[in-house]
């Protein structure tokens, strides 16, 4: 039913006729009264069987009325950047004895110029990525998707100065790298 109720969804988006917004709120009404009538039965059944037993049915009730505690994860920041930092070392040292990795150089074309970007293809781009979100993200993919048309322009002209103001290194020169792994401070 999710997935009827998100496909009727897209297409209103998609198209954004007053029939495509009308599916999908039926069937986003249909939904939601049928998770409320699952909710429902899920409780009455659940405290029916608690009958005559007063612990249990306090442990139901708290357990609908309390949201669950947050468990505390077992390990630190501190415990998980030691444990990869150790096991980098141990690579480091299981391999400190290999031969370097021949590598075949082979010529490419050099990117000379780039196309700037359209919004045309900043909307298609955006409305390409799927509407997950997590707690990171700094606004949600939905609110980004509703203001496609007023972010594009602004998209457009960061990518476009990123791309214009790329400078080239030397050929075959690479600044060296290293990850560094640790906590993150907030």
């Amino acid at each position: 039913m999710r997935r009827q109720t998100r496909a009727l969804e897209r297409a209103y988006r998609r198209h954004g006729s007053a029939d495509t917004l009308t599916s999908w709120k039926s069937q986003f009404d249909a939904q939601r009264r049928l998770l409320q009538q699952k909710a429902s039965d899920y409780w009455e059944t659940s405290l029916a069987n608690c009958a005559g037993d007063a612990r249990q049915l306090w442990t139901h009730i708290n357990r609908a009325i309390k949201p669950p505690s947050t468990a505390r994860v077992p390990h630190s920041e501190h415990d998980l950047a030691r444990h990869f930092k150790g096991k980098i070392s141990k690579i480091r040292v299981s391999t400190a004895s290999a031969r370097p990795p021949t590598v075949a150089v082979r010529e490419s074309p050099a990117l000379s110029s780039f196309a700037a970007v359209t919004r045309k293809e900043i909307h298609r781009l955006v409305f390409a990525v799927p509407c997950r979100t997590c707690e990171l993200d700094p606004v949600t993919t939905w609110i980004v998707k509703r203001s496609v048309d007023l972010l594009a322009p602004v998209i457009v002209d960061i990518c476009n100065a990123s791309l214009q103001s790329a400078t080239e290194t030397s050929p075959g020169v690479c600044p060296p790298k290293e990850a560094i792994i640790g906590p993150r401070r907030p």
